[in-house]
């Protein structure tokens, strides 16, 4: 999937307090006393049944109570109030700051006719958060409305989970990144919305053909291409011949043989493409030897005769001896203190084995809650790292690094292609017993 490129959108701003690019919409003072926002028009009814949506938001500055809605889908244009006003529907997501309780808010609206609903989260300012935003008509009557709020871009440590449960199922038409609220109280509020990602389908048609159903359904399989239905003549109609990798099918089913278009490849198995080429034994068997090509027979020209080689290696490391060892984490909860800023980060994995361990810093160069989380999850992935430790003993390799991470595999130890990374690196060279061997200390990938 792709964010959306917001410069496709059509921009309302009278008072150019809005700034698009293609992958961020920022509003600097957007007023609630003013009609600004930043739209598309999908087609009538293009969101329908269910949908997931991401999206990245940031309250920056606010004066009063400042609001901005930084997702909504609707199927009128307007500012957010003038579409309540006219008792539009939509499902919204918004920023705010409200003075009755000195709160910043990320909120999750329904709006059905006269009647609104809401859900709420506290949060604080200068401090992005990572929305996951899902409608599923499958729970309720009408279908549940979520936003998964977290603090990290992978969407990986979840902060809260607004739900609501819908009162009416409707499709909708059009798309806001940025929509104020004009209830002429002149508040303002500066930020952002980015990286929108509506994660639907991309569907690609020859230009000439109108629609997917003048020829049916296209279905791909592993390994091959399947046309369906049966009807179609042959793949000429649909685009140009496609080279699947590990094994070769050539589309359009007119070419006549890989020797038109193909490239000679050795792969590990001995097996010489194209196919013109009737076996390995008419031509020799190759030999590779340090630093040049050797090829046999001599009755060969060259390699150019049948294109270029590809050698594919796979190297593996044969272990003489093995220690592996998994211990608990010593810390499973980070607390940080910074200037006039305190956070918690937590590894809840670890917590559901051993329950809170706690690990604490203390920092004043530290003045936002986004540099404090990441010390936070410094100090839980320092912790990490010493859960899974040992060593091995391996024939001496001279390519070997610290901090590369290798796969180990191991029958006794029940290890198949277990990632560990390189923490030491112990060399031993005793010539006369012809012994060279290479240490490696682990640690947690």
């Amino acid at each position: 999937m792709a964010v959306e490129d917001f410069t496709t959108y059509t921009e309302v701003d009278p008072n150019s307090h809005i700034t698009v690019t293609a992958s961020r919409v920022a509003y600097a003072g957007l007023s609630t006393s003013e009609d600004a926002y930043v739209y598309k028009d999908k087609g009538v009814d293009h969101f329908a049944g269910d949908y997931e949506h991401l999206a990245t938001v940031l309250i920056d500055a606010v004066t009063g109570d400042g609001l901005v809605f930084n997702w909504v889908l609707a199927n009128l244009i307007n500012d957010m109030k003038g579409i309540a006003d006219a008792a539009g529907d939509y499902n919204g997501a918004a920023t705010r700051y409200t003075n009755s309780d000195t709160s910043y808010k990320v909120s999750l609206y329904e709006r059905v006719g006269a009647s609104a609903y809401s859900d709420v989260y506290v949060g604080a300012v200068d401090t992005i958060y990572y929305l996951k935003i899902k409608r599923d008509e499958g729970v309720g009557t009408y279908g549940t409305l979520y936003c998964y709020i977290y603090s990290d871009a992978a969407r990986t440590n979840l902060l809260d989970t607004l739900t609501l449960t819908l009162h009416e199922k409707e499709d909708f038409r059009y798309i806001y990144a940025c929509n104020s609220y004009n209830n002429a109280s002149g508040f303002t509020i500066t930020g952002y919305t980015e990286n929108l990602d509506l994660q639907e389908a991309l569907t690609i048609l020859p230009t000439g053909i109108a629609s997917l159903e003048t020829f049916g359904t296209s279905i791909i399989t592993a390994g091959a291409v399947t046309l369906l239905p049966t009807a179609i003549a042959s793949a000429e109609a649909i685009g140009a011949h496609t080279l699947q990798p590990g094994a070769v099918t050539l589309l359009p089913t007119a070419i006549a043989s890989l020797e038109a278009f193909g490239t000679a490849i050795i792969s590990g198995t001995g097996t010489i493409l194209p196919t013109g080429i009737a076996s390995l034994e008419t031509f020799g068997t190759s030999i590779i030897t340090a630093g040049a090509l050797t090829i046999s027979p001599s009755s060969i020209a060259s390699a150019e005769a049948f294109g270029d080689l590809t050698i594919y290696i796979a190297l593996a490391h044969r272990i003489l001896e093995g220690s592996y060892r998994e211990e608990i984490q010593s810390a499973n909860r980070a607390q940080v203190f910074g200037d006039g800023v305190l956070t918690e980060d937590w590894d809840w994995d670890e917590i559901e084995l051993v329950y809170d361990q706690l690990a604490q810093a203390n920092d004043l160069n530290l003045d936002t809650t986004t540099k404090a989380h990441q010390r936070g999850e410094a100090i839980l992935r320092n912790y990490q790292l010493s859960t899974l430790n040992g060593s091995i003993l391996v024939p001496m390799n001279c390519g070997q690094d610290l901090y590369d991470v290798i796969a180990i595999t191991s029958s006794q130890a029940g290890l198949d292609a277990s990632k560990r990374r390189v923490l030491a690196l112990t060399h031993t060279w005793t010539p006369s017993k012809g012994k060279y061997t290479l240490k490696l200390g682990l640690g947690a990938p």
